[in-house]
């Protein structure tokens, strides 16, 4: 058989013709998009990391990634009979860094806490770690989920007091710089979070000196040796665009130091994820996406008129994805981002369709 036959057998074909396909996609409250085209009417929830496109707007098109087969078929949805029970066989999480499902989250939750909050009332802090001997730092990354979830549970109730909605998001990094000079990795953090106070008393929801005693004595716990010096913390106001801030970090990606990273600490070192943010952020990024067979429906429509009448004035930006299947490189789907008013149209059209029936 044919690699373009065994590929289509693959995702639910016959040997000699294409499945039925229709459209399912997503639109993310930034405006952000992806759409692709599922083999059978089973539904694929495009808002979980599985089905995420990786694509990042760039020039020509975009190859499709082993994560874009959901949009294909519902046959590569793990079931009772194809999902493997034993953890031992599964790939460790993280060795291929930041995610584009993390990437997309991450700049919708920065674009609601701008529009929310504006930017004169958001922090965007940086966090890094002091200098640790080698099996410090290894104890150190060992801990880095606890530490990020000590530190996430800390932020909120200081949020809190404060009277201060609870919601922040973040990225993890290697200090690239740190570790092409001196050859030993180091994670750092970003956070963006509501920085005012609603208390008379006070100014700021998290001061400079409490996050930076916070974040030494974590050091300390998590590292189990002391400080040669007190880690460096900077807090600076987002002065133009909190999504623009945060997407300066994310699409640098954290994976391209991750070998030299490795060679120092180790894969067992490698965090399992290089992004957060607290659940009521989350809960509303995905509660103001639109995804589904509808939406995919409408966008397929939408692209295609745009196509047609030769506007591409809606887009910020478009690629299409394409599948090799050895003898063709049909389009399997389009990654893009749409302009606010058009993303707002979109949407509205789109949110109703997501009600329960």
């Amino acid at each position: 058989m044919s690699r373009a036959r065994e590929t289509r057998t693959s995702l639910g074909s016959t040997a000699g013709s294409p499945p039925p396909k229709h459209p399912s996609g997503i639109i993310w409250p930034n405006g952000e998009f992806s759409y692709g085209f599922a083999s059978d009417l089973t539904e694929v929830d495009l808002s979980s990391e599985r089905y995420a496109f990786r694509a990042e707007p760039v020039s020509g098109s975009v190859a499709v990634q082993p994560e874009c087969l959901g949009y294909l078929t519902s046959s590569n949805v793990p079931n009772s009979d194809t999902a493997d029970d034993g953890a031992s066989n599964r790939p460790q999480r993280g060795l291929k860094g930041l995610t584009g499902y993390g990437k997309k989250m991450l700049r919708s939750g920065c674009y609601v806490l701008e529009r929310d909050y504006g930017n004169q009332d958001l922090c965007f802090a940086t966090l890094t770690v002091p200098s640790l001997t080698r099996s410090g730092r290894i104890r150190l990354a060992g801990s880095w989920s606890e530490l990020l979830n000590q530190l996430q549970k800390w932020l909120s109730r200081r949020l809190e007091a404060a009277s201060r909605p609870t919601k922040l998001c973040g990225c993890v990094e290697v200090q690239t710089a740190r570790l092409e000079n001196s050859g030993q990795a180091y994670l750092h953090l970003h956070i963006v979070w509501p920085s005012h106070s609603n208390k008379a008393s006070e100014r700021w929801a998290v001061t400079w000196a409490a996050l930076r005693a916070w974040w030494g004595a974590a050091i300390i716990r998590f590292a189990g040796e002391a400080l040669a010096h007190e880690p460096r913390v900077e807090l600076a106001p987002v002065r133009k665009s909190c999504e623009a801030y945060m997407a300066k970090y994310v699409s640098k990606g954290s994976g391209d130091c991750l070998e030299a990273y490795v060679a120092d600490l180790g894969a067992e070192s490698v965090p399992a994820t290089w992004w957060f943010m607290s659940s009521d952020l989350r809960t509303q990024v995905k509660s103001e996406s639109a995804h589904g067979k509808n939406t995919g429906t409408l966008l397929d429509s939408f692209v295609q008129q745009c196509f047609e009448e030769g506007d591409f004035s809606p887009f910020v930006w478009i690629r299409h994805v394409e599948l090799d299947l050895g003898d063709s490189t049909p389009t399997i789907g389009w990654v893009g981002k749409l302009r606010p008013e058009w993303r707002d149209d979109l949407l509205s059209m789109c949110m109703p369709l997501m009600l329960p029936s």
